[in-house]
């Protein structure tokens, strides 16, 4: 596991059915057998509407924002 960190900003929500918030977090460095991508741009969609809701199994510390733009900095 890598100690190395990389301060992210995030839409987060805190509880079901909450208001999403832009936050900055912390993400550890890739493991070995992961490659770090720089997200360029992304948006919400109806998938993270229903996950934010809980009426899918989603985890409320999930990832959310299905539809990302991307490039590898690997």
């Amino acid at each position: 596991m890598s100690k190395d960190t990389t301060q992210i900003r995030a839409a987060v929500v805190r509880e079901k059915g909450g208001p999403f918030s832009i936050e900055t977090l912390s993400l550890e460095g890739p493991r070995r057998d992961e490659v770090l991508v720089k997200v360029l741009a992304t948006g919400l969609c109806h998938t993270d509407m229903v996950a934010r809701d809980k009426a899918t199994p989603y985890r409320i510390q999930s990832c959310l924002a299905t539809k990302a733009q991307a490039s590898s900095r690997a």
